[in-house]
């Protein structure tokens, strides 16, 4: 398991955290005595599994996106690059994506993990509220250049219309919130 937390099924010795004791209590940094739990260090790192595994997904769906993703990338640039300058969602969602990938290998790799779980809130925060604003100013209209196309209903039931109506874009918010409340705990949980 994780050297990390000294969490091993053997009870050995974990780096930086000190050691587990027949007692239950490890010895921290300073050599000194502390109660450890145990089970709650194993709930976090199962946490830190999902939490992976719903940033894996979410990258996916914005990566694989069929109308903004990658895909979509290549033929605006292959068409005219000035065009992500009225269409920027698919490099959006191609770059935040490789952040995400990046954000995970990282945290894999032993790199400090709260900064890079208040980064992923951010990002994933940005996810839901762009699609919001997309809808609610007239999608996109506050890009230069791009006109606004406004629909008869008030925003808020736009946005839940529109939700409704694509099963990508649902996928992508729910799964983007539950991505963001994991971080949240394990922002809390996991020092």
């Amino acid at each position: 398991m994780s050297e990390r937390h000294g969490t091993d099924a053997g009870g050995g010795d974990g780096p930086g955290t000190g050691t587990r004791g027949g007692d239950g209590r490890g010895v921290d940094a300073g050599g000194e005595s502390r109660a450890v739990d145990w089970r709650s260090l194993a709930a976090v790192e199962r946490l830190r599994y999902v939490a992976a595994g719903l940033a894996f997904a979410v990258a996916a769906i914005h990566l694989f996106h069929p109308d903004l993703g990658f895909l979509r990338l290549v033929e605006l640039l292959a068409a005219d690059p000035t065009l992500l300058s009225t269409h920027p969602r698919p490099l959006a969602f191609v770059l935040s994506a490789i952040a995400i990938i990046a954000g995970v290998n990282a945290v894999a790799m032993g790199a400090p993990r709260r900064p890079i779980y208040a980064a992923g809130m951010v990002l994933v925060w940005t996810y839901v509220l762009g699609y919001v604003a997309w809808h609610y100013f007239g999608h996109g209209a506050f890009l230069p250049g791009r006109e606004a196309h406004h629909h008869d209903a008030p925003a808020h039931e736009m946005v839940v219309a529109h939700l409704a109506g694509d099963p990508w874009a649902l996928a992508a918010i729910l799964t983007e919130l539950a991505l963001f409340v994991l971080l949240a705990v394990l922002f809390v949980r996991d020092r």
